[in-house]
C-alpha cells in the first residue's frame, strides 16, 4: 500500500515510525508478535522479514510511504538462500481475501494517523522494545565497508548506533545484517 502524511516532527525518523506503528497495529490486529529491525523492516518472532517501508520526502507538509506486508503462507516460496532473514508473513493462519487485504490496509492507515508518536525520545525507546537485534551482533554495509559491532539502539535522528571494538558509531543510511 501506498499513502501520504505529513513527515515526523524529524523527517529522518518517519519510517521508524511508521514501522513502530505497523508493528502495533499488527500485534493488536493479528495477535502476532512483529518486530522491527533497522532501518525500515518488519520481522516476525522468528526474525523472518515479513514487510518493509520506505518512505520519500517531499516537502514539509508530504511524505510518500510505501508499506509491503507479507500475508500468504512465505515458506512455501522458494527464495534465494543468500536472502538475508528468511522470508516470513503476517499471518500464515489464513489467506485473506481482495476486501480483507484492502481493509487491512484502510485500517492500518487510520491507525497510524490516530497513533502519531512525535516525540524522538518516545520512538527511540518504543524502537528498543520493538527492535528484533537490540543488543546482538549485526553487520552494517556503509558505503561498500562491513562494520562488525553490537546494536544498540537509535539516536534522535533515527541513525543506528553501534558499538564497534568499544566505540559507539552512528550510521544514517546502510544495509544491516543481523548475526545469529
Amino acid at each position: 500500500m501506498s499513502f501520504t502524511l505529513k513527515p515526523n516532527n524529524i523527517p529522518t525518523m518517519t519510517p521508524i515510525e511508521i514501522g513502530i506503528l505497523s508493528s502495533q497495529f499488527f500485534s493488536h490486529k493479528f495477535k502476532k508478535l512483529i518486530f522491527l529491525k533497522w532501518p525500515n523492516d518488519l520481522l516476525t518472532g522468528e526474525g523472518e522479514k515479513c514487510g518493509g517501508i520506505i518512505a520519500q520526502y517531499i516537502n514539509q507538509s508530504t511524505v510518500i510511504v510505501g508499506v509491503g506486508l507479507n500475508f500468504k503462507t512465505a515458506h512455501s516460496i522458494n527464495y534465494p538462500t543468500h536472502y538475508k532473514h528468511g522470508l516470513g508473513s503476517i499471518d500464515f493462519e489464513k489467506e485473506l481475501t481482495y476486501k480483507e487485504l484492502l481493509d487491512v490496509s484502510i485500517n492500518l492507515y487510520q491507525y497510524i494517523l490516530e497513533n502519531r508518536i512525535q516525540s524522538a525520545s518516545d520512538l527511540q525507546e518504543t524502537f528498543k522494545d520493538k527492535c528484533f537485534h537490540i543488543g546482538k551482533e549485526v553487520i552494517i554495509d556503509d558505503d561498500d565497508k562491513d562494520y562488525h559491532g553490537k546494536f544498540l539502539g537509535i539516536g534522535t535522528n533515527g541513525e543506528a548506533i553501534v558499538e564497534i571494538e568499544g566505540i559507539k558509531k552512528s550510521f544514517i543510511s546502510s544495509s544491516l545484517k543481523i548475526l545469529h
